[in-house]
Order: structure tokens, then sequence, then C-alpha cells
């Protein structure tokens, strides 16, 4: 993988983590 082209995608899976923890925290629950 490319670095230049790996910023794009870190930066969605920056804004799906909190969506994510949030799911994983309901899961626990």
């Amino acid at each position: 993988m490319m670095p230049a082209h790996s910023v794009v995608p870190v930066q969605k899976r920056l804004a799906e983590l909190p969506r994510l923890g949030r799911r994983n925290e309901a899961a626990e629950l």
C-alpha cells in the first residue's frame, strides 16, 4: 500500500472509529 494513498483510508477509519466504538459498547451492554 502506498503511504500517500493510505492517508485517505486512515481518515475514513478515524471517522468510523467513534461509530464502531459506540456499537461495540452497545454490544457489550
